[in-house]
């Protein structure tokens, strides 16, 4: 019985998994000749579908023959052939020279656009192309087999096996070919690459479209169903090897059978889980695939060169550093913060104020640091043995900490640091932060703003600490992480089943949340750091979308229905929880990018063979990055489960917010500390405005900014600003002409080498 259920499972494996391997055939098209890995290529797909679809409902207006159906393919395949070369004309060629990291971007934003439009036209309720069929199956040796499946199974083996003729015989064929090769030497031959690679995205699109026309048959049709299929695209190119249409087919059949099999024996809720970490396995373990080349070298290389090192001496100090000024900084927001509102017992502060204080003292003895920091730690112990016996009350000592703390910061910048700490940027950086942090307090402890308007504050906080974290890794190293948001839903599944299931105090449930998401940010790096450009990318969005499979599927989750919190603290206690993390987040930044540390990350960025042949650790600090953008991604999760007061996969793994704060980053200009916050607060303001004027359009907006932005900005508008002003400073001191060649060549672009 066993026996057969396993046969029948593999045969509707290999039958859906033929469409599987026709839309990879498509995507690795692109991705070969292009050089874009396409991240609309499901939404070619779902258009294909609902093209069919529609062509149906006109031909039948209800339930078509077989022959109708498939009469709808052909058309279906020639809307989405026009729509393909349009979209690679009027945008994609725009960035075909720009970084990984901007191409994919450009086509997440047409992906978001396309999806929004598509649920608008045709509402988020599934649909299938109806069929007439006497029979639906037929039985070959015990074995049911579905007649649609089958007819599917051939539908997408002549579309590959058309394309693959087309590819071989004829003379446009040849000439992608030639482009994928050398589109130099293409070029110098006569052949129009522009126009070629313009016919290349149509026909990937059209085959796409002519599989989402039969998946219409046998499966289901929803807006939403793009990225699902990029990704099992991503899957079956991985594993069969770039350029390889045998080894797509070999990869999509696989991928079919192990779905199928998963489906029959586990259960279909896993199904995407297992997909997507075959995917992850595949990318660590053999990204040049079963009959591909290896990649190697370049922005969009299969791995970055350096292996996996014991850390050294050096980097020991470092981390320990690292660990010691995050846990130092915290510490000092939740003794202000929870001592001023008088929630936290004596048991915590003594937990906080105690390893705090003792890691202050570290920093400032055996690791060489600022008398500052001795001085603050000092204090810190004190008032933590004081709360032991419990003489002071939470206020009176968050107070004399503060005092002190000034006093101490005074007394340090009168004795010898007055000089750098005066310096022009550093005083102007320091300015703005503090007086942003002060007025957002008097504002709030004025009664100024109302719940709308603090709601609204809170969601600024949050977005400007997920921007800016997202901006650790993908601005300052120049790896840009698709799954950030899978460290904000750890922090807030470990914070909200702590606090419900457990009984754990908020403050602490926090700081365990922090500590998971941080934990779980070393494992996964030790994996995904090792891959360059978008095979990073989408590594990162795998792991991401195998986080939401995971905690659909868990009990302690709560499973898709989640978990309700209730008898959470007022709404102000999270607008300066929050306030006190964005600052302290760009506090320990600004000092950590003025630091060795930054200098190598901006190294990684600029040139990451350089570092390693100067002996570079790279792995170790892109590792440290990746850790401390999930230390205060995971805590603001953390804030963020109690304050929305529930938690569901769908929110705490949010692929929408997941878009926005990298959008945000690169909107404000990455690699800098400014820009990411800026860019959060104008693009939340934007999408807030256009929600309420215009509700159900902003990811339309979402979209098309991006568009824009890669188009016009491709430095993001901050980057290009600077840029800008850099120019008129240069022309004003008669560096040059303004619009003379020779002298803006002269010109050393920010961010060079030192």
């Amino acid at each position: 019985m066993v026996v057969q259920e396993f046969v029948q499972f593999t045969v509707n494996g290999l039958l859906v998994g033929s469409l599987f391997a026709t839309i990879a055939v498509g995507f690795a098209l692109i991705w070969g000749v292009v050089d874009i890995i396409n991240l609309a290529h499901g939404e070619m797909v779902m258009l294909g579908g609902y093209a069919s679809y529609w062509l149906v409902q006109v031909a039948a207006g209800g339930e078509a023959s077989l022959l109708v159906a498939l009469g709808s393919i052909p058309v279906a395949i020639a809307v989405m052939y026009a729509i393909g070369y349009l979209l690679q004309r009027l945008l994609v060629q725009q960035v075909s020279d720009a970084s990984v990291f901007l191409t994919l971007l450009i086509t997440f934003g047409i992906s978001i656009a396309i999806q929004q439009l598509a649920i608008i036209a045709w509402s988020a309720d599934p649909r299938s192309t109806p069929v007439a069929l006497a029979d639906p199956s037929m039985s070959v040796a015990g074995i049911v087999v579905p007649k649609l499946k089958s007819v599917a199974f051939v539908g997408a083996l002549v579309l590959t096996a058309l394309l693959w003729v087309y590819l071989q015989r004829t003379r446009r064929g040849r000439a992608i070919r030639a482009v994928a090769q050398n589109p130099q030497a293409a070029e110098l031959v006569g052949i129009d690459v522009e126009h070629t690679r313009a016919v290349t995205f149509g026909l990937s699109a059209a085959i796409a479209g002519g599989a989402g026309g039969f998946i219409g048959m046998i499966l289901s049709l929803r807006p939403q169903m793009g990225l699902i299929y990029t990704l099992k695209s991503f899957v079956i190119v991985v594993f069969g090897g770039i350029g390889s249409i045998p080894g797509a087919l070999v990869g999509g059949l696989a991928l079919g059978a192990v779905e199928q099999l998963v489906t029959g024996f586990i259960s279909s809720t896993w199904t995407l889980a297992v997909s997507f970490s075959l995917l992850i396995v595949l990318l660590v373990v053999k990204p040049s695939g079963l009959f591909g080349q290896s990649i190697e070298g370049g922005d969009g290389g299969t791995r970055s060169g350096s292996s996996l090192a014991l850390a050294t001496p050096d980097s020991l100090r470092e981390v320990a550093l690292l660990v010691a000024g995050v846990g130092a900084v915290a510490a000092a927001v939740a003794v202000v913060v929870l001592g001023w509102l008088d929630i936290a017992s004596l048991t915590v502060w003594a937990a906080i104020l105690g390893p705090a204080g003792v890691l202050c003292l570290l920093w400032a003895t055996v690791l060489d640091g600022e008398r500052l920091w001795a001085l603050f730690g000092l204090v810190v112990v004190t008032l933590a043995l004081l709360q032991l016996s419990g003489p002071l009350p939470a206020a009176d000592a968050s107070a004399m900490l503060v005092v002190i703390g000034a006093l101490a910061i005074l007394w340090d910048v009168a004795l010898d640091r007055a000089r750098q700490v005066l310096d022009r940027s550093a005083r102007h950086g320091w300015a703005l932060l503090a007086a942003f942090a002060v007025v957002a307090v008097i504002v709030k402890a004025a009664g100024l703003l109302g719940q709308f308007w603090t709601t609204v504050a809170i969601q600024l906080y949050i977005f400007g600490v997920l921007a800016l974290s997202w901006d650790l890794l993908g601005g300052q190293t120049g790896y840009p992480s698709f799954g950030n948001m899978a460290f904000f839903g750890v922090g807030a599944y470990t914070s909200a089943i702590l606090f419900k299931t457990y009984g754990v105090s908020l403050p602490l449930s926090f700081a365990a949340a922090a500590l998971a998401a941080l934990v779980f940010a070393a494992v996964i790096g030790l994996l995904v750091l090792r891959l360059q450009g978008g095979y990073f990318a989408i590594a990162t969005l795998g792991v991401l979308l195998v986080a939401i499979q995971v905690a659909r599927n868990l009990d302690i989750t709560g499973g898709p229905d989640g978990i309700i919190l209730l008898d959470v603290p007022p709404q102000s206690v999270f607008y300066y929880a929050l306030l006190g993390t964005l600052v302290a987040e760009v506090a320990v930044v600004y000092y950590l990018l003025g630091s060795r540390f930054g200098y190598v990350l901006n190294t990684i960025r600029d040139d990451e063979g350089k570092a390693i042949a100067m002996g570079i650790n790279t792995t170790y600090y892109k590792t440290a990055a990746w850790m401390l953008a999930a230390l205060f991604t995971g805590l603001v999760g953390a804030m963020w489960a109690p304050y929305n007061t529930f938690v569901d996969p769908q929110q705490a793994f949010n692929t929408a917010w997941n878009v926005e704060f990298i959008v945000m980053a690169f909107l404000g200009g990455t690699g800098t500390i400014a820009g990411p916050v800026l860019g959060a607060f104008g693009l939340w303001a934007l999408v807030l405005q256009i929600d309420t004027f215009f509700p159900g359009v902003q990811l339309i907006v979402l979209g098309l900014v991006v568009i824009v932005t890669v188009v016009q900005f491709p430095d993001g508008v901050v980057g290009q600003l600077r840029e800008r002003a850099s120019a008129m400073e240069y022309y004003k001191h008669g560096g040059g002409a303004a619009g003379d060649p020779a002298s803006d060549a002269d010109i050393e672009p920010e961010g060079g080498d030192d």
